[in-house]
């Protein structure tokens, strides 16, 4: 069994001056770019009500956490619990979305800022996204796909702090 985004004592931020810790959150799942967009009489793209919605209770949900600003260079690890219904969708189509609303809810000051991303899904539970978010020089992470190859998850190794004499 991959337990993958669950909240170790590494993730929560402990306090020690001058060093960032990643942080855990969740999110309603992000709806796929393919269905969220419109086309409008005139040309150009509209987003659709539902993905307006989406977006709002995606911003309360995070906002309600009251996670700190991660800030720096920033990698972001994602984990899309992925339902019957989303057999033949496509994981990457919903990394914008839910990295966007990193930025709306104040996670991360702006996307330019994400170096590095992952993405996976991972089996149904609620029906939610998880995301680890981490500067870049405390990244160390491996994927462990479920036996099956359907899902997995990226499982992160906490930095070991050095001793100084």
């Amino acid at each position: 069994m991959v337990r993958a985004f669950t909240k170790p004592e590494s993730v929560v931020t402990t306090g020690e001056p001058g060093r960032a810790h990643p942080i855990a959150l969740t999110m309603p799942m992000p709806p796929s770019l393919n269905n969220a967009y419109r086309n409008l009489r005139k040309g150009g793209r509209a987003l659709t009500d539902a993905a307006k919605d989406w977006k709002a209770h995606a911003l309360w949900h995070v906002k309600s956490q009251r996670l700190p600003v991660v800030s720096g260079s920033i990698v972001l690890i994602f984990g899309f619990e992925r339902s019957a219904a989303m057999r033949s969708a496509d994981v990457d189509n919903r990394i914008k979305f839910a990295t966007d609303a990193l930025v709306s809810a104040g996670v991360i000051p702006d996307d330019k800022h994400v170096v590095g991303v992952a993405a996976s899904w991972l089996p149904p539970a609620n029906g939610l996204a998880h995301c680890l978010v981490m500067r870049a020089h405390e990244a160390d992470f491996t994927f462990q796909p479920s036996p099956d190859g359907a899902c997995g998850g990226w499982l992160y190794s906490a930095p070991q702090l050095m001793e100084t004499a």
